[in-house]
Order: structure tokens, then sequence, then C-alpha cells
């Protein structure tokens, strides 16, 4: 689970729940608004209202029980938008001011870019509807077209804000590889998916031989500047779906999805070839020590994570520039 990922989870759950809040919020509205117009003798508010309040019913349910779904989303935001221009019709201009009511929920539902397409059919619908009275349309459509303009550069400027901070929460701001909030994600991922589908994954825990010394030797920012170059040298040899993390210091995790152990050693192998063979001025060379392990059926990730330090512990005293493979634990008797 790379932080893109992680960071497109946090959104869908941000997205659900707004979407629960409209839709109970809808329900709460629409269910005695359309009933009190029955009592007042209008029972076509009522038939207008209940496709509306049907949609947000089961949106609702199928957010509680599966989470987000933009479907579901993009449906409530239709429905209550058309609703509001059929009300317009049936009830006149003086109704229009449920249009800025929906047309605000409709850029908390969907993208911005839909929210915006959906509002502005619509006040070209009311505009239309209510063509027999200029003055009501030139003061609506300037109104509204600003309402819908101010609701645009907000919601694009927080999502881009957001996206920022999202950024930001899960990255090593050195390195900016994934950082170690980054990667507790990423091991909780990679357990539900071995879990459930069986799916192999395997953990490398990397770390520079002898670093303090180069830290020592030509300064701390020397050796900032270095971790950079180590992590985009790393990231050369890594795939789309493998994650590289910064776990502390100089040590590095790579979270390598549906790969074994054995084709783990492959990559560990590759990877400490490539840095051996890179220059990183101005040291005459840096090697590297890695342990790997797999992780097992039913082992929790603090489990996974120890074995492989103690790999990692043991390719050091064996000379360090080697990598040693994690033994699985001993099944409780």
């Amino acid at each position: 689970m790379d932080i893109r990922d992680r960071k497109d989870q946090n959104g869908l759950k941000f997205q659900a729940a707004v979407t629960k809040f409209v839709c109970i919020s809808g329900l709460i509205v629409a269910i005695p608004f359309s009933l009190w117009h029955l009592t007042q003798g209008i029972p076509q508010i009522l038939i207008m209202l209940l496709p509306a309040i049907a949609i947000q019913a089961t949106a609702l349910y199928l957010l509680v029980r599966d989470g987000f779904n933009p479907m579901a989303a993009l449906m409530v935001a239709v429905i209550q938008i058309a609703g509001s221009v059929f009300y317009v019709h049936l009830a006149g201009s003086a109704s229009s001011y449920w249009l800025f009511t929906s047309s605000v929920a409709n850029f908390f539902l969907v993208s911005w870019f839909r929210a915006l397409v959906l509002n502005l059919l619509c006040g070209i619908a009311v505009s239309w509807l209510m063509r027999e009275n200029p003055d009501f349309v030139v003061r609506f459509g300037i109104n509204y077209l600003m309402v819908n303009l101010f609701l645009f550069a907000y919601t694009y400027q927080l999502e881009k804000k957001t996206g920022e901070v999202s950024h930001l929460l899960y990255r090593d701001p050195l390195t900016m590889t994934g950082n170690r909030l980054a990667l507790d994600a990423a091991l909780a991922h990679a357990k539900e998916h071995r879990d459930r589908y069986g799916t192999p994954f395997t953990l490398l825990m990397l770390d520079l031989d002898h670093f303090k010394r180069i830290n020592d030797a030509f300064g701390h920012t020397t050796g900032d500047r270095l971790l950079v170059m180590f992590a985009r040298t790393v990231e050369q040899r890594l795939r789309a779906t493998d994650g590289l993390y910064r776990f502390g210091g100089e040590e590095f995790m790579v979270i390598a999805e549906n790969t074994a152990l054995e084709q783990a050693a492959v990559l560990a192998d590759d990877i400490r070839r490539l840095v051996s063979e890179t220059a990183f001025p101005p040291t005459e060379g840096i090697t590297l020590s890695i342990g790997l392990a797999e992780l097992q059926s039913d082992e929790s990730t603090d489990s996974w994570l120890n074995r492989t330090d103690q790999a990692l512990y043991k390719a050091k005293d064996a000379g360090r520039n080697r990598i040693r493979n994690a033994i699985p634990d001993a099944p409780a008797e």
C-alpha cells in the first residue's frame, strides 16, 4: 500500500462522512417538509420528494454497509438538484432559495467539476422556466453564478491544500519516502491482504553500513544529502507496487507486495549491488546490510517487523554488506 493509496483511503472516509451527513440532513428536512405540504393540500410535493427520500435512504444504507460509493453520492446530488428545479416549477420563483442549499451540498457530495456542471445546468433550467420574468432571471442568474464560483474556488483550493497536507503527513521530510505513519498503515494493509487472500509479502530492512563515520567525517548536512541520494537510488530498482519507507536514521524499509522470500532475496541482492556500485560523493562508496522476513500466516505486524530486525542484525554480525533471511517463528504448542 503506497502513500497515494493511503491518501485515497482517507479521502474516501471523509467523503463517506460528508455524504452521510448530507443524506441524514436531507431526510430530516424532506420527510416533514413533504408531509406538511400534504396537509396543505399539495400532494405533488410529496410525490416529487418520494424518489429523493428513497435515494437518500438507499445511499445512507450503502454508506453504512459498504463505505463511500461515488455513484450513490452522484445520484443524491442529481436527485436533489432535480427536485429543487421541479419545486421551482410548482411553487414559482419564490422557492428558488432551495437551489442554493442544494448547490452548496453538491460541492460536498461530488467533485468540484461535477458539482459545478450540475449546478450550472440547474441554473439554466430554472432560468428557462422563469423566462417570462426577465427581472428575476437576471437577478437570480447573477447571484446563483457568483455563489457557485465562490464555492468552486473554495473547494478547489481546499482540495489542493488537503492534498498537500496529506502528502506531508505520510512523507519523510528529508528523503520524501514514506514515514513511520505510512509504514504502519502499509504493514496493516499487507497483513489484511495476507490473511484474506494469501498474498505473499516480504519485508526488507536496509541499513547503511558505518553511516555514523560519514556524519563524523563530513558533517550531518553531507549525511543528509547522501540519504536522499540513497533513497533515489533504491527507488530505481523498486516496482510500482513496492513501498519504500524511512524507519529512522539510516534505516529504511521496503515492503514487497506479492513477493515470496526467494523473490525478495533477488530484489535485495540487486539493491545491495546497485548501492555498492553507485558513487555517493564525497565518500568512496557505501555498502548496505539487509534483513528479510516474509509475512507468515496469522503473524502480527510487530512480530513480522521484529523478525526482519533480527535478520538485519545477523547480516551486520556476519560482517555487513550482506543479506540474511529471518527464520519463521516456531508455532506455539
